[in-house]
């Protein structure tokens, strides 16, 4: 039988795990985080798409008594220090990450979260408490991943401590997440920072450690370094032992896949090797697939599973997903294609071997449970576990890790690590212990088995589609699930016919930015005091008296020192400081001040220090440190003529680096120049349009502007071209990537 895994296609990698431990559920993975946290001595790495300091991992067990019956024995390893915090460490994240620095002057704690968007900020931590709930030491190092192109997320969720256990799956450290096995009605324990009452919640995740943990700490160093631009500490071989005390494992000495989505961006290949471990599985299937996963709205996934449907013999199929996704957005969004896609499967399965189900628990009503699990079981042969879900975007767009165990024809052993797996999530679903499961399903089939239960009170019915939903017009979806980067193409793409797509592209670029400009112009003229400001009048006396005075240069070079330090931005004062001055002298003057603004919070990012600013700065730090990648007089004239940040932000960052503050101050004079030039004749002109209206004066205003913006246009074309030249001169001078990493494959 041909193997599922296969190297450079559907796996990454193949390494030795010692011991794998399947976490199912919010208390096994946060307690397990929790107590192999206490354990590290050199390094912690922590990625995930949403991470919150005040998530609580370990928490009471007051609810244990009211436990009984069968879903006891859904417990597992949770009998050292589960729900207690009597090994001396806080029970929050944030505060045990303070506290295990603190006591191990060699460790090293980074942290990777996803920059989200603002439309996700809701139930996001807010980026100021990173200033009072995370660690405060210069060993503890936090960044905001936006090392992805538009329109895609850092989704992988993973923590590696002392590169010697890893711990990877669907589960981000996020309010909202944690729950029992018993997913009861109401548990007080269930209440998070901003979430005090959720409703119960599903997932499941992978322990493993021995080399598939070294190699998962390669995957995160080099995500860590295209994320930041800089190293992590160097991998360790010769660890200690930090798996978690009390928690039994499931497997040992066996083989553990490891597949990664990654989407092309900069010097980054693309890599589908996910995708590539789906379609091979499900085609490998014979007897019974099992799948749970928060979404199922993948194209290609889709048709895999008709395809099984259609064959005269082919498996049965259980899908476990949620009945609805939560919040209003998701409902009018993506569930609509996550319906679509089940009517096309529930109209394909011609032989009745189809099973589409939520599961459901007593009391809640007409609640259900927050089903965020992603796993694939296909017969007894093959098992994954990961963070991607069965969406375009997983399999093309978003940064993803999976995990996968396969048995061979002669190996019995895995084979029953993989169905006890499968038969311990349904007992979980259908309130039946895994041993009544696997008793069941040497009598009746897996569809059977669901359909026995169904009218339960703990059990999976059937997902019913909402036809209201399922008609709501969003298109063929590709902005709500891309396969690729959104770009101003993609929403051309999907709203204009085709005949007219090229002159939407002109027509959009123009109307965009004359509507920003006239909205500007007007807003200011008419409802602020700059009505009054910008009198040409009034400008031509202020000018005059200023330009008479000794203390002008050094009032001017005093408003852009106090404006750094406010962050106003530099283009307004540059444009004010012509208005007042006239073209030459206010070139002269802007170019002064600009200098010493610069200067002076370049020194405030020197003094500060890089975890000051970065806490003060956020998503914008990431950004300017990728392109210090080059530290010299050229790097700083690209960084004043490609802005990534506002003008005070960047010079703070700068601060940080080791840039030499000659190639500073000399990149900044260069590097603004051109900008201040075209600033001072375009507001030049702006004032002659405005005192003397007609055709000439427009006209040449509009001159103006297109020669300013061309010109600005160029420079920047020309260094982006010599920036991509050079690093693909570095790329291919280390052969491509990584020594470790290939991410050509």
């Amino acid at each position: 039988m041909e193997p599922i895994l296969k190297t450079g296609r559907t796996a990454w990698r193949i390494e030795h795990a010692d011991r794998v431990s399947f976490l199912v559920d919010g208390e096994a993975y946060y307690g397990a985080v929790a107590l192999a946290l206490a354990k590290a001595r050199h390094s912690v790495f922590i990625l995930g798409w949403d991470i919150h300091s005040r998530v609580r991992l370990l928490r009471g067990s007051e609810q244990d008594a009211a436990i009984a019956g069968p879903q006891l024995e859904l417990r597992r390893g949770l009998n050292v220090l589960l729900g207690k915090e009597d090994d001396g460490l806080p029970s929050t994240l944030g505060a045990r990450l303070s506290a295990i620095l603190a006591r191990n002057p060699e460790l090293q704690v980074y942290v990777l979260d996803w920059d989200f968007p603002v439309i996700l900020s809701k139930d996001r931590e807010t980026r100021t408490r990173r200033l009072t709930d995370w660690p405060r030491s210069k060993r503890f190092h936090f960044v905001y991943d936006s090392y992805h192109p538009g329109g895609a997320s850092h989704h992988q969720k993973l923590v590696v401590v002392d590169d010697s256990v890893v711990l990877g799956g669907g589960m981000d450290i996020g309010v909202g997440r944690w729950d029992t096995s018993e997913h009861l009605a109401k548990d007080p324990r269930r209440s998070d920072p901003e979430f005090p009452d959720y409703v119960p919640a599903h997932d499941v995740m992978m322990m493993a450690d021995g080399a598939v943990a070294r190699a998962v700490a390669e995957l995160v160093r080099e995500r860590w370094k295209r994320a930041t631009g800089e190293d992590a500490e160097p991998l360790r071989h010769d660890t200690g032992d930090c798996w978690p005390e009390g928690f039994l494992p499931d497997a040992t000495d066996i083989s553990v896949g490891i597949s990664r989505t990654q989407p092309e961006y900069e010097q980054q290949m693309q890599v589908v090797e996910i995708e590539r471990l789906y379609l091979t599985a499900i085609a490998a299937a014979q007897r019974q697939i099992y799948i749970e996963n928060q979404y199922l709205t993948s194209d290609v996934i889709v048709r895999a599973l008709v395809e099984c449907l259609q064959r005269e013999n082919g498996p049965q199929i259980v899908i476990v997903l949620p009945q609805n996704n939560f919040g209003w957005f998701e409902a009018r969004t993506i569930q609509v294609l996550h319906f679509r896609r089940i009517k096309l499967l529930q109209e394909s399965d011609v032989h009745g071997r189809l099973r589409i189900c939520y599961p459901i628990v007593p009391e809640l009503g007409e609640t259900q449970i927050n089903l965020h699990s992603k796993v694939l079981v296909v017969d007894d042969r093959f098992l994954r576990i990961g963070s991607s879900n069965l969406t375009n975007r997983s399999m093309r767009l978003d940064t993803e890790c999976d995990f996968s165990i396969e048995a061979t024809d002669d190996d019995p052993r895995v084979r029953r690590v993989i169905s006890a797996l499968r038969n311990r999530l349904l007992g979980e679903h259908l309130c039946l212990p895994p041993y009544e499961v696997a008793a069941a399903l040497e009598t009746t089939s897996l569809v059977a088995l669901v359909d026995e239960h169904t009218e339960k009170d703990r059990c999976l019915r059937p997902v019913v589609p909402d036809e209201t939903q399922v008609d709501i017009d969003i298109g063929d979806g590709t902005l709500i699930d891309p396969k690729a980067p959104i770009t101003t193409e993609t929403v051309i793409e999907t709203f204009a016919p085709p005949p007219y797509r090229r002159r939407a592209k002109t027509h959009l670029a123009r109307i965009a930015v004359m509507l920003v400009v006239l909205a500007a112009l007007a807003a200011c003229w008419r409802w602020t005091p700059l009505k009054e400001l910008i009198d040409p009048a009034r400008l031509a006396s202020l000018g005059a008296e200023l330009q008479g005075s000794a203390i002008a240069p050094f009032a001017v070079i005093g408003a852009y020192v106090l404006s750094g330090l406010v962050a106003l931005p530099v283009t307004v004062l540059i444009l004010a400081t012509a208005a007042v001055f006239g073209p030459w002298l206010g070139m002269l003057y802007s170019l002064a001040g600009s200098l010493a603004s610069a200067t002076l919070m370049f020194a405030v990012g020197r003094v500060a220090g890089r975890n000051t600013v970065e806490s003060l700065t956020g998503r914008h730090f990431q950004k300017i440190a990728r392109g210090l990648r080059g530290r010299g007089l050229l790097t700083m004239i690209a960084i004043r003529v490609l802005p990534v940040a506002p003008f005070t932000i960047v010079n703070m960052v700068v601060g940080t680096s080791p840039m030499r503050f000659g190639d500073f101050a000399l990149g900044t004079v260069i590097g603004m120049l051109p900008g201040i030039v075209g600033l001072s004749l375009f507001q030049t002109q702006l004032e002659l349009s405005m005192r003397e209206p007609g055709m000439k004066s427009l006209a040449l205003l509009a001159l103006v502007s297109a020669l300013f913006v061309g010109v600005l246009a160029w420079l920047r074309q020309r260094l982006r071209v010599g920036r991509q030249a050079r690093q693909s001169d570095r790329f291919h001078a280390f052969g491509g990537g990584s020594p470790h990493l290939d991410f050509r494959k």
